[in-house]
């Protein structure tokens, strides 16, 4: 049995342990992004027949996606985050003027670019 105190998932360490040949998941570090560079994510965008809500929550991003709870998105850099609550991250693609234009999210095995459609 493992146990732990929090929401991240622990299932690769359990099958690890029954089995030292599968490996284990590194943990991914959180980089500290300036504010200006967050809000510069922030918006709606169109996800297929959903919208992906993207806002700055002190110095991460929070993400929605239309019906579901909002979850922190950590960043790896300006344009890239990750999230704990599920193995996903997302990438951001600037504009011209710096604002991002579309994210893809990235979730298992899978590629969604959304456009962005409006900002907040």
């Amino acid at each position: 049995i493992v146990l732990a105190n929090g929401t991240e998932e622990i299932d690769d360490i359990g099958l690890h342990l029954l089995s030292p040949d599968l490996p284990m998941r590194v943990p991914q570090k959180e980089a500290a992004i300036p504010a200006a560079a967050l809000a510069k994510c922030e918006g709606v965008y169109a996800l297929g027949d959903a919208h992906l809500h993207v806002r700055r929550e002190g110095r991460r991003l929070s993400v929605q996606l239309a019906g579901q709870v909002s979850a922190p998105a950590f960043a790896r850099s300006e344009t890239e985050f990750f999230l704990r609550q599920a193995d996903a991250r997302l990438v951001f693609e600037p504009g011209a003027d710096g604002r991002m234009t579309a994210v893809t999210l990235h979730q298992n095995g899978r590629e969604k670019k959304a456009r962005r459609l409006a900002a907040p």
